[in-house]
């Protein structure tokens, strides 16, 4: 029996695309293991919300009469999944050799390369820097200025939405970078979208940009992978497409240009129910274990180090599945609670943040708790500004994300 006799679609983005004048799907995976994006006619849809791996092909077909009063051949149904397996959307053998030799693929290269260049940002180098030169344009603010020395600073806020939508707000947060003299780590914690066993990833590899390679500091990540129980490395096969880490490595080589630098880049991946609830002993137990070892590792680090948080905020929409479009009064209470958030991060205040995020269950997904939190948490005696607040709307229906660049800074 193949694979697609009970077939089960992997967890992909759909949205909708037009062909030829008629209403279609798109399948597009996030992890990049199906490197093409398929199209099928809207009416799929119907099949394929049956693809759970628990239903035959009969029962689809049963479903379908039951639903829709339509007989639809056994071996359309068949077609379809047989086209999926093939392009790799369905959660089958095929697929999961596949993935495994990409996998050992990225394992064994010692770089990662920029998977997301000429998507959120151009991909050729002289046009690169110009598109970023005018992020820092629009925002008004000087790459190069350099401040008076008196408030260092000590992390950046920064967005991980695409460069090309949130341009300006990654400009402000790394002209905090530039007042004062450059930092010998940078210490990136971004978001692992696809999950995390053991909530934090980290890699040795350098990173590739269309500015150049950014150094990781392998003597660093391997004494923290040693402080977190030797399971650091465990998820590093999500570092391969996640673009979170990816976007900050490329805004840090603009400023730095040929400077020495490195980094130390670590995917976060844990919602609030970890810490707010009683029900997960032992993770919680990880977050605090990730939180010392981080915090020993960065105090024992001959050098100077700045924290990244690579983060969104609210995620609300049709598109995150909220029911209806978002309306002009929905934005203005989502900011307002936005800012509330902001109001904690500017207090460093780890457990307050932990409160704001649980008091609705974090009915705006903020994409950004798990690494916020861990800074937060690892951070000492400093206090947080903003610099900029944006939004971008991601569809038709206004689905909307929100970010912000802020710097934060030694109290006095």
């Amino acid at each position: 029996m193949s694979d697609y006799e009970y077939p089960q679609i992997r967890s992909v983005d759909m949205f909708a695309v037009d062909l030829s004048g008629q209403p279609g799907v798109a399948l597009r995976d996030p992890h990049l293991y199906a490197q093409e994006i398929i199209a099928l006619p809207r009416d799929a849809l119907a099949v394929i919300q049956h693809f759970t791996g628990t239903n035959t092909i009969e029962d689809i077909r049963d479903k379908l009469k039951e639903q829709y009063g339509q007989d639809v051949p056994s071996e359309n149904i068949r077609f379809i999944a047989r086209e999926l397996d093939e392009h790799h959307f369905l959660l089958s053998e095929r697929f999961l050799r596949h993935k495994q030799q990409v996998d050992e693929e990225f394992h064994a290269s010692p770089v990662r390369h920029p998977v997301h260049a000429g998507g959120g940002y151009s991909e050729e180098p002289k046009a690169l820097d110009i598109e970023i030169g005018e992020y820092f344009t629009r925002a008004g603010v000087d790459p190069t200025s350099k401040g008076d020395g008196t408030d260092e600073t000590t992390a950046i806020v920064a967005p991980h939405i695409s460069i090309n939508a949130g341009g300006p707000s990654f400009a402000h947060a790394y002209g905090a970078l530039m007042e004062n003299s450059p930092a010998d780590l940078y210490v990136i914690l971004g978001i692992g979208h696809g999950g995390l066993e053991r909530l934090f990833a980290g890699t040795t590899k350098d990173f590739e940009t269309p500015l150049g390679t950014v150094t990781t500091d392998v003597e660093f990540m391997n004494d923290l992978n040693k402080r977190y129980d030797d399971a650091l490395f465990d998820g590093e096969a999500l570092h391969r497409t996640e673009h979170t880490i990816e976007f900050q490595t490329v805004f840090l080589k603009y400023i730095l240009k040929d400077r020495p630098f490195s980094i130390a880049p670590i995917l976060a991946s844990f919602p609030h129910q970890v810490l707010s609830s009683d029900q997960f002993p032992e993770a919680k137990k990880m977050v605090d274990r990730f939180v010392e070892a981080l915090r020993g590792a960065t105090a024992d680090f001959n050098g100077r180090v700045v924290f990244i948080a690579s983060v969104d905020f609210a995620h609300v929409g049709v598109k995150y599945g909220d029911e209806k479009p978002i309306t002009a009064d929905d934005l203005a209470v989502i900011e307002k609670r936005d800012r509330e958030m902001i109001e904690i991060l500017e207090a460093a205040d780890s457990e307050r943040l932990l409160a704001h995020i649980a008091s609705d269950d974090d009915k705006r997904r903020i994409c950004g708790f798990s690494a916020l939190y861990a800074m937060l948490r690892v951070l000492e005696d400093s206090k947080g500004v903003l610099l900029s607040y944006d939004l971008t709307s991601m569809d038709e229906y206004n689905s909307t994300v929100t970010f912000a660049g802020m710097k934060f800074t030694r109290r006095h």
